[in-house]
């Protein structure tokens, strides 16, 4: 919402989505109930977080710069989408390469979750999720209209104000310096 971007706030929201991302995955893992418990490569680890951040960085950047209404920067919008993208499967798919399983793991979990549920329960709080957004999106474009709208009424009336002190009323003719 600021007209500049601090180098400090950049990195912060980019550290703060990149760990964001990171935990997403990480917490997910350590739901896993396995017998033996899963290992992570440290370097691995690491470099999938270092991704998340490293991507979310450059999408926040992205969506910063390029935050004007004009028709090509609604592509670089769709740029700054898909590194986002990268910066999630990235992470993810570094994290994944960074999981160690032992030959012989057993899941601890399998006779306990029906996962026919589980999927559904997630496609039903995506959708929601997204279509809460999207009216969310929808009020907040209808607010900015109406802000827009106030401010041009707003600015006239300032500038009807400032004839009607300069000029006569009945000539018309400029009144005062």
């Amino acid at each position: 919402s600021r007209h500049t971007l601090a180098g400090r706030n950049l990195m912060w929201g980019g550290v703060l989505m990149g760990v964001g991302i990171a935990s997403m995955h990480y917490t997910g893992m350590a739901a896993m109930q396995t017998s033996p418990p899963i290992q992570n490569d440290a370097l691995l680890f690491v470099g999938s977080i270092v991704i998340a951040i490293s991507a979310s960085l450059t999408a926040l950047w992205i969506a910063f710069t390029l935050r004007t209404d004009s028709v090509w920067m609604i592509y670089a919008k769709y740029a700054a989408a898909i590194i986002m993208g990268i910066a999630i499967t990235g992470m993810h798919y570094t994290a994944m390469a960074a999981a160690r399983f032992a030959p012989d793991t057993v899941c601890l979990t399998g006779p306990l979750v029906d996962n026919s549920w589980v999927a559904g329960t997630i496609a039903l709080v995506t959708f929601m999720i997204l279509s809460g957004t999207r009216i969310l999106s929808l009020f907040d474009a209808r607010m900015a209209s109406e802000t827009a709208r106030m401010a041009q009424s707003l600015q006239k009336a300032y500038a009807d104000l400032k004839y009607m002190v300069l000029h006569d009323s009945l000539t018309q003719l400029p009144n005062r310096l």
